[in-house]
Order: C-alpha cells, then sequence, then structure tokens
C-alpha cells in the first residue's frame, strides 16, 4: 500500500522501469497496481504502453469502492498510444478483495511461462528444499510451495472466473500462474509484493535450470540417515473437524521409499513401538465414540503419523483418525494460514470455530485462535510451560479434563 496517491504512482512507475530491466513487463505487456487504503482507491499502470517509459502522470486511479475512474492519464501526442486502463484490471482486483492484498503485479517473464510448459499436464507448480522459499509470506525452507497454475484464455479479463476460484482454493499461495502466459503475484504492500515477486522468478528459474539436468525439486529431501535412523521431537498435537489431537512422541520421516521403508520394517518385526501419553487412547476412543472426527496434525509426515499410531504401545489406534495433516503439505504450524487452509479442506472454512486444536507450543495456538479455530494450550512433562509469555491462556494437563 502507499500513504498518498502521489506516492502510489511514483511507485508504479518506478517499478514498472526496474521489472522491465527484469525481462518481466517487456513488449508493453505485465501490470502493477498498489492500493491507497486512506482514499479508498489504488493506482495501475495503464495497458499496451511501454512500462519503462512511464512516469507518475501516466497513471489511473481507480475508486476501491465501485470501481470507477477517478483520474486518468492526459493522452499524449503521435505517435503515443491511445491510453486506456490495463485489461487485467479484474484480476488484479481479485486479490485486493479476496486476500485483502494491497500491492499485485503481473509478470509475463520467460521463466513464468516455462514451468507451465514443463509441467503441461498439472494443476500445480511445486518445490521444496530451496532456500528462497522462505521469502514467501508463511512458508520455510523445508515447507512445499505449491502456485496454482490456471489455462490461458484469449482475452485477459476471460481468467478472473479461474483465478478467483484458484485464489480461494489454495489460500497460502500468494501467486496464480498462468498457463503459457505468465503469473499474478500479490502482498500485503508493496514491499512484500516485490520481495515475494523476485523470490518466485527465482525459484521458477531454479526449476527450469534443475530440470535441465535431471533435478527434481518437487521431492522434498530425506529427513532420516541412510541407516533408518529416527529423530526424536517434542510431542506435536492432532486436531480437526469438531476435533481434537493427540499428544503423542512423533518424528520426521520420510514418506516412502527410503528410510521410511526401514522404520516401517522395524514396526512389522517388533524392535520398534510408539509410546502415547496415558490419556490418549482413551480420549480418541471416546470421541469416535461420540462420533467426533478427529485429525492429526503434526512437523512428522502423514506416512510418519499413521505408521506411529498404528504400532502405538496401546495398540493400533489410527483407526482412531480421520485423516492427516503435515508441514509439508499444509504449512508451518506456527503461521495462521495453515490453519485457514486446513480449515478449507474439511469444508469449514466460514465455520472455525467448530474446530478444536490440541498444542503444547503457544506460537502454535495464537496461529490457530487468529485463524478463528478454538484451541487449548496442553502441558506435558518436559514441555515448558511458558510461565512468563504474556497474555498466555489457561492450560490443561490432561485429554480427560
Amino acid at each position: 500500500m502507499a500513504a498518498t496517491v502521489s506516492e502510489a504512482k511514483e511507485l508504479v512507475s518506478r517499478l514498472c522501469q526496474q521489472f522491465y530491466s527484469q525481462g518481466w513487463v517487456s513488449g508493453t505487456g505485465g501490470g502493477i497496481s498498489i492500493r491507497v487504503p486512506s482514499k479508498h482507491c489504488f493506482v495501475v499502470a495503464p495497458s499496451g504502453v511501454q512500462k519503462e517509459r512511464l512516469s507518475s502522470e501516466d497513471m489511473y486511479v481507480i475508486s476501491d469502492v465501485d470501481g470507477s475512474v477517478i483520474e486518468a492519464p492526459v493522452q499524449k501526442p503521435w505517435p503515443a498510444r491511445a491510453v486506456k486502463c490495463s485489461e487485467c484490471l479484474p484480476l488484479l482486483t481479485s486479490a485486493f478483495e479476496l486476500r485483502n492484498a494491497n500491492a499485485v503485479l503481473h509478470s509475463h517473464s520467460i521463466e513464468s511461462v516455462m514451468v507451465t510448459l514443463l509441467e503441461a499436464d498439472s494443476t500445480e507448480f511445486r518445490c521444496t528444499n530451496l532456500e528462497m522459499i522462505k521469502g514467501i509470506k508463511g512458508h520455510g525452507y523445508a515447507d512445499m510451495l505449491v502456485v496454482p497454475i490456471i489455462e490461458n484464455t484469449p482475452r485477459e479479463h476471460e481468467l478472473v472466473h479461474a483465478l478467483r476460484k484458484a485464489i480461494l482454493k489454495y489460500p497460502r499461495s500468494n501467486a496464480v500462474l498462468v498457463r503459457r502466459h505468465g503469473v499474478y503475484i500479490w502482498g500485503d504492500d508493496w514491499i512484500s509484493a516485490k520481495t515475494q515477486a523476485e523470490c518466485y522468478h527465482y525459484l521458477f528459474q531454479a526449476y527450469v535450470e534443475a530440470r535441465k539436468f535431471n533435478i527434481d525439486v518437487s521431492k522434498p529431501l530425506s529427513g532420516t540417515s541412510s541407516a533408518g535412523g529416527i529423530k526424536r521431537k517434542k510431542s506435536e498435537k492432532l486436531n480437526g473437524g469438531l476435533a481434537h489431537a493427540i499428544s503423542s512422541q512423533l518424528t520426521s520421516t520420510p514418506d516412502p521409499p527410503c528410510a521410511g521403508l526401514v522404520w516401517k520394517r522395524g514396526f512389522e518385526v517388533g524392535d520398534l513401538s510408539c509410546p502415547l501419553f496415558e490419556d490418549v487412547p482413551e480420549a480418541l476412543r471416546r470421541w469416535r465414540s461420540k462420533g467426533i472426527k478427529v485429525y492429526m496434525y503434526s512437523s512428522g509426515s502423514r506416512y510418519a503419523q499413521k505408521l506411529l499410531l498404528s504400532h502405538s504401545m496401546q495398540g493400533d489406534v489410527s483407526l482412531c483418525i480421520d485423516g492427516y495433516f503435515d508441514v509439508i503439505n499444509s504449512g508451518l504450524k506456527t503461521e495462521k494460514s495453515s490453519f485457514f487452509d486446513i480449515a478449507l479442506t474439511l469444508g469449514l472454512y466460514d465455520k472455525p470455530s467448530s474446530i478444536l486444536f490440541y498444542t503444547d507450543t503457544l506460537s502454535e495456538y495464537y496461529a490457530a485462535t487468529e485463524a478463528g479455530w478454538q484451541a487449548r494450550w496442553i502441558y506435558r512433562l518436559g514441555n515448558k510451560r511458558e510461565e512468563n509469555s504474556p497474555n498466555r491462556p489457561s492450560q490443561v494437563e490432561s485429554l480427560d479434563y
């Protein structure tokens, strides 16, 4: 966002010049828009003009209330083309409306086109374990970055329905790719949009380059040693639906094949077993008998979660679990966007308060509550009580309370 209309105009013109030098808005393509919330309007670059030659006086100012033109640029003398507002305007405003974004850019970069061609049959772009993923809001190095891909249309305004649908379906993504066309990227302000645009384009280019050497950056790196060693983590909890969470010792391990198969064999022959807190199995069975749906949300992979619960010291309790979520597919447990994504998957996006989440980590508690979920902060032996944390919620010490 910008503080004033004049500032927004200047920012758009400067960003157009910079993005032209990066090959994102060449040939008059692409577009940039920045909101000015205090004035209930946004500034957008015109269509069909040389983006690198734009100045602040060439911008349109559009009402954020009804979409009317508040201010149009003055027509320049021949051979300048007739000024017209960007045809991608309804696409830019979709991110304003559906994501409360304050800056959106549309790029025609070659790398954003190439990744859609390399994944010609896919509706998603995916990559993981690349450092620049950390520059995308709500993501970390080990997260699976997913960007939806929609099909191109003869006219840009015809993309609106598909783009809006993709924005709603992928609440963690801050971008939508258009096959054979380019990408739309947005942010909370122009700095966030610019930063994420640079990171997305870097990741697109890294993906294209990796494919040249038959390297697949859409596959997560193995989280265990070749000997199948298990890395112990703190108790991580479950939840979902009208759900509750498990307090169990979970571990990070990849889906099979690789070391996950070694671990699986260890459980099958009885060399390994999973300890659960005493109140967990009874709570799971009690909720199950009442028809309450229960889901696991853990840092461990979904495969690891099911494997552990299937071989607990108290028997197979995986039958009490209706589904599994992990940080690779649903995002970090400290980001409220992850909880929005899970609620959407559960069909409860508009009823987040019907979901109950148990956790022993304060940051996870706050992320869940910020997303509108109910949450319980549970204390387990060996975990920090967070005694001195400001505004800390009340603690429970058992799932039997």
